[in-house]
């Protein structure tokens, strides 16, 4: 009788209600993955960024190192020069000879 379509009635909408939460628990997370997604984006590049920062400041780091080390060589050498240079001159005061 009627009883019964109304029981199929209800049981329909009840499902068509049941699957509108589905769908809206599925967007829900689906806008929450996204969201997720673009959180992880945003710290994998700011990684990114302090990585390509430091490989930067290690870079300049050894061109510093190298400038320096070339610049203390070219100190050494010249002290060495001058103190050759001073040794042979004093060489010759004491000796009177000239000394290579």
């Amino acid at each position: 009788g009627d009883g019964m379509i109304g029981a199929e009635d209800g049981d329909v909408e009840g499902m068509e209600a049941d699957q509108g939460a589905l769908v809206a628990t599925f967007v829900a997370f689906k806008q929450h993955v996204i969201q997720t997604l673009d959180e992880l984006e945003q710290v994998v590049s700011s990684i990114e960024a302090i990585e390509a920062q430091r490989c930067n400041d290690m870079t300049h780091k050894i061109q510093d190192q190298k400038m320096r080390g070339e610049e203390g060589a070219r100190k050494k050498r010249k002290m060495e020069e001058m103190f050759k240079g001073n040794a042979s001159a004093i060489m010759k005061c004491l000796t009177g000879q000239d000394h290579p």
